[in-house]
Order: structure tokens, then C-alpha cells, then sequence
């Protein structure tokens, strides 16, 4: 048994979902964390689709939050997430682990520039973390990128 976005098991294989744009958010509910030892690697790209600035003296700063939700499957053992922005390193702080049917929010806040049109990849790293360690059962996974934040 494999998902549609298998092989993915390292940053060289990493899937590249759909594009989140300004203010937009995407789902899936199909992926697994199966055999035992999978481990899904993901790359979000996250891109300013609106025209909005008007943050800072000058009006020349608008920050982004780039938010994703990994809800494991009930019944399934607790997964670990691992997120980060332009590249696929997580140092330490930059995994969490959440228990089976509990989603897990992680987000990064990103500093862009007017006019517009920035760019970033989210990197994710999901993996089964505790027995059973893997499950043929569907996670979700959902992000948004949300613009035009003024911080």
C-alpha cells in the first residue's frame, strides 16, 4: 500500500504540493505514514498573489504567516511534525509531536516587501513517532498562506 505522493522519504523526493496563494488555503486527506519507517516529505510554495502594501513609515513592509495543520488518525500512534521556510533543515525547536487524532498547528511568520510578489517553500517532515509507528489510515494535512499582515 502506497499514497499517490509516494516515494517522498527525503528532501531529495520531497513531494511539491499545490501553490498557496495570498490568502488561500489547501487540504488533503489522503497521505500515510506507511511501512513502518516512512517518512513524507513535503514542499509548499507560498506565493503573493494580491497587490497589498501599506505596512511600516513608508508603506514599503507587508509580513506574511505561513500556518499548517497535520491531524494524525485516530487510533494511529503519535506523529512528528517538522516545518521550516527556504529550506529543508529543521534545527532544534522546529519539530513537534502530536498524539493520534489531535491536529498540531505549526506557523512561521515571514517578512516580505512591497510592491509584492514574494515568494517562500515551506518544507514539512512527517513521520510516525510512536508505536505503532506507521498506519495504513489517512493524515490530514492542511496551510495557509495569510498576507498582507502588518507587524
Amino acid at each position: 500500500f502506497a499514497d499517490s505522493l509516494e516515494p517522498n522519504g527525503d528532501c531529495a523526493s520531497a513531494r511539491i504540493l499545490a501553490t498557496a496563494a495570498s490568502d488561500q488555503t489547501r487540504n488533503y486527506s489522503t497521505m500515510t505514514i506507511y511501512p513502518s519507517g516512512d517518512w513524507d516529505f513535503y514542499a509548499i510554495p507560498m506565493t503573493e498573489t494580491d497587490g497589498s502594501c501599506g505596512c511600516g513609515i513608508f508603506s514599503f513592509d507587508e509580513d506574511y504567516q505561513a500556518s499548517v495543520t497535520v491531524t494524525p488518525p485516530v487510533g494511529s500512534g503519535s506523529f512528528e511534525v517538522c516545518m521550516n521556510t527556504n529550506t529543508c533543515g529543521w534545527p532544534a525547536g522546529y519539530c513537534f509531536e502530536t498524539p493520534a487524532g489531535t491536529p498540531l498547528v505549526l506557523s512561521q511568520y515571514l517578512d516580505g516587501a512591497c510592491p509584492g510578489q514574494d515568494n517562500y517553500t515551506v518544507y514539512l517532515r512527517i513521520r510516525g513517532d510512536n508505536p505503532p509507528g506507521f498506519e495504513c489510515l489517512p493524515y490530514t494535512l492542511s496551510y495557509t498562506f495569510d498576507s498582507g499582515l502588518c507587524r
